[in-house]
């Protein structure tokens, strides 16, 4: 068999080596080696990946030039690549037993050492040097290097010592083995730096709404707390004056106010929603002068529902600041939930008396188009705050997917 057959038919081996290392990784702890996550289950997926691939790769050894031009040192080095020295040479230990007890008894010492030192040298580069492994140029050289010097612990022991049978002659061979196991190598780190890429970037993304969400709260919460602190303690005040029974009354819904939005940073039941909302109506009518009127019209089957917290308060706010509250009758807010076929559907109704605000003023504050902002960031296309106009009054419609609804009221149960 010539040169060129070899080559072939190590390159056909090497491309099944590196495939197999790459479905690996598909597996969740060796992607968790991967991004840096120190288990020691996960350090056993890598020790045993290592292990399959070096006997593997022992096994798919093609004889040229009276070497066994093998592939067992692309598992040692993967193995040390990923979780260290100690699994490294524990690779190494087993992959060359394996090697000489099983495919070629007639190997001696050069080809055992050659394989610890792959095992020990790389898994201490790559915990104490990661940067050697940066980019994938840097590795190819590196590889190439490490695994030359590997092969010809061989050589050295039969020209020096007259041990085995892998004369200078045979250098072509070795070189062979190192080129094809350090492609092998180059193909599983090249590739698994992409996978790792489009993790981090699927993380980064989850992080970044997950803080557009909280931030989107935090704002709700700020512009509630200056304005409306200030209206209901002047509120209180007055009241005091002629009703203290109802100024204590008054105190107790802004207690129980802020005492909920402190409370619940993500996720609340519809129920206790409607109470922090009926909470913040009841300090309005009373600035209102006691002519807001507020009704409830909920579904059984929703109350227990866990939805994101804080989602009531800017949309009754928006009724009351638009709605009722610029007519001198003030007018009705009323809350009604029902659960659909495949979403939970929440309205705000407010029928003002009188001359109501005009469809343009009316949704395009801050509050509700952050509030659509979050919506989206949390559920995507599947859920809606919409405004519908009528002529005595305004609802403010929200639609969540029941598919969401249902999971976050179950994860809630059994936190």
């Amino acid at each position: 068999m010539d040169g060129r057959d070899v080559a072939i038919l190590v390159a056909e081996k090497m491309g099944l080596m590196a495939t197999a290392g790459l479905a690996a990784v598909l597996y969740l702890p060796l992607r968790n080696r991967l991004l840096g996550v120190q288990r020691p289950r996960d350090y056993l997926a890598v020790f045993f990946l290592g292990v399959a691939l070096s006997m593997w790769g022992a096994r798919l050894g093609v004889e040229w030039l009276g070497v066994a031009i093998d592939l067992r040192l692309t598992g040692v080095f993967i193995a040390a690549l990923l979780a260290g020295p100690r699994t490294g040479t524990f690779v190494a230990l087993i992959a060359s037993l394996f090697f000489h007890f099983r495919v070629e008894p007639d190997s001696g010492f050069g080809a055992f050492f050659g394989t610890l030192f792959v095992g020990y040298v790389v898994g201490y580069l790559s915990v104490n040097h990661k940067y050697l492994f940066d980019g994938s140029k840097r590795t190819l050289a590196l590889g190439l290097l490490i695994l030359l010097t590997a092969v010809c612990f061989e050589l050295f022991e039969t020209e020096l010592f007259g041990v085995g049978h892998t004369y200078l002659s045979s250098f072509p061979a070795l070189g062979l083995e190192a080129a094809a196991n350090t492609a092998s190598i180059w193909i599983f780190h090249s590739v698994t730096r992409v996978i790792i890429a489009r993790e981090e970037s699927a993380v980064a993304l989850v992080e970044a709404r997950a803080a557009g969400q909280a931030m989107s709260l935090l704002a709700l919460r700020g512009r509630l707390e200056p304005h409306f602190l200030f209206n209901a303690l002047n509120t209180i005040r007055a009241a005091i004056r002629v009703d203290s029974e109802r100024a204590r009354d008054l105190v107790l819904n802004v207690a129980d106010l802020y005492r909920y939005i402190l409370h619940h940073p993500e996720n609340a039941t519809l129920e206790s929603e409607v109470e922090h909302a009926r909470s913040y109506l009841e300090i309005e009518n009373a600035r209102l002068g006691e002519n807001l009127q507020i009704e409830l019209d909920l579904a059984e089957e929703t109350l227990e529902l866990s939805i994101p917290a804080l989602l009531l308060q800017p949309i009754v706010e928006n009724a009351v600041r638009h709605g009722v509250g610029l007519h001198e009758d003030g007018g009705v807010i009323r809350i009604e939930s029902r659960l659909t076929e495949d979403a939970l559907e929440l309205r705000v109704i407010d029928r003002g008396r009188g001359e109501k605000a005009s469809a343009s003023e009316r949704g395009a504050g801050v509050a509700l188009r952050t509030l659509r902002e979050s919506l989206q960031h949390r559920y995507g296309e599947e859920a809606s705050l919409v405004l519908e106009f009528g002529e005595a009054e305004t609802t403010a419609c929200v639609r969540l997917p029941k598919r969401a609804i249902l999971t976050n009221d179950a994860a809630a149960s059994t936190g």
